[in-house]
């Protein structure tokens, strides 16, 4: 369990390497967010992983996320 206690969020995790990703993770103890533009995708891949512990499920559309400014790269504080 490697990834107890740890929150892992996984984008495009409805198929393919996500999907794969997020079954590992799970298995290994990971809280995770599984997030993805077919949300009927990211929910089956969701209850693949039942028994495991599911923090949030997210049908995202990436293509219409905006830029990310440049000074929200920057941390916030000098801790992390």
């Amino acid at each position: 369990m490697r990834l107890k206690d740890k929150v892992c969020i996984i984008t495009g995790g409805g198929s393919g390497i996500g999907r794969a990703t997020s079954l590992l993770f799970a298995d290994e103890g990971a809280r995770l967010v599984v997030a993805d533009k077919h949300g009927a995708k990211a929910q089956t891949v969701a209850s693949e992983c039942s028994g495991k512990e599911l923090v949030a499920l997210l049908a995202l559309a990436l293509k219409t996320c905006q830029r990310v400014p440049s000074g929200a790269t920057r941390p916030v504080s000098g801790g992390g």
